[in-house]
């Protein structure tokens, strides 16, 4: 048992380590990679168009149910 132990411990560690020697380098580049940015045309192009007619509250309203004290 304790030679299966040992077995399975040294090839999980090997296993292990290759997934963190390509997460860390990964990581890294991440930090310094600049997100990609999605600007309002873009966004505003692919947005589903507002229906009026299902709007139930008023912006009053919907403050109202916020419960925020001023």
């Amino acid at each position: 048992m304790k030679r299966a132990l040992i077995f399975v411990h040294r090839w999980l560690g090997v296993a292990l380590c290759l997934i963190f020697l390509l997460w860390f380098p990964s990581a890294i580049g991440i930090m310094y990679w600049d997100f990609p940015e999605v600007r309002t045309p873009h966004r505003v192009a692919h947005a589903d168009p507002l229906d009026a007619s299902t709007i139930k509250l008023s912006p009053a309203e919907a403050y109202a149910t916020l419960g925020v004290n001023d």
